[in-house]
């Protein structure tokens, strides 16, 4: 019986450390022309995003952009991570796209050398007429970098460059059952189990 019993904890607990390492799957959203337009499940810094990259102003894209609360992060350091993710997640070659080799496939970006995607975080100290970004550079077959922080003007269009755009992250709309849930819903039919091979022996 205990046996029995260890092989099936072992089981429910590999289970539930795969559907944990398969939370941060991300999905590529391509449009009918076949450009990136974003991604679901992103993981920055352990949390999951969608991100969407979309073409305007600042004034236009961020409710104004005359308020911290207004951007997706608030630091320069949050604004990093999701650049970087940005750059191993989903700025990557694979089935659904060229995203690195062919950065001119990403929305809003028309320039076969790079794409560059503007994270704004805050704004200058100067005036807040100036908004404080890093930008995420995603280079031809280069790979990518990380640039900034910088400041541009709130009514910076993206729209009138070729080789840039914005991105906004939400909180991922894709749940995905967590271990800990996982658990609330295998533990009590494991108990289950274990109290009927106790009633067999």
């Amino acid at each position: 019986m205990s046996r029995t019993i260890a092989r099936v904890v072992l089981i429910v607990a590999a289970w539930i450390g795969t559907a944990a390492t398969s939370q941060a799957t991300v999905i590529f959203n391509v449009n009918a022309t076949g450009q990136l337009v974003g991604a679901q499940n992103v993981d920055v810094g352990g949390t999951l995003y969608d991100v969407a990259f979309v073409d305007g102003t600042c004034i236009d894209l961020f409710t104004g952009c005359d308020d911290l609360s207004d951007f997706d992060f608030n630091t320069e350091a949050d604004a990093f991570a999701a650049g970087q993710a940005l750059l191993d997640q989903v700025f990557v070659d694979n089935i659904t796209g060229q995203w690195d080799s062919e950065p001119e496939t990403i929305f809003g970006c028309l320039d076969p050398s790079e794409c560059q995607t503007v994270l704004p975080f805050g704004f200058a100290d100067f005036s807040s007429a100036f908004f404080r970004h890093i930008a995420t550079l995603n280079f031809d077959n280069l790979g990518g970098t990380l640039d900034g922080p910088e400041n541009d003007n709130v009514a910076l269009d993206t729209s009138l460059f070729p080789s840039g755009n914005f991105s906004r992250f939400s909180p991922a709309s894709t749940a995905v059952p967590g271990p800990a849930t996982l658990a609330l819903v295998f533990c009590p039919l494991l108990l289950l189990m274990v109290t009927r091979t106790g009633r067999k022996a």
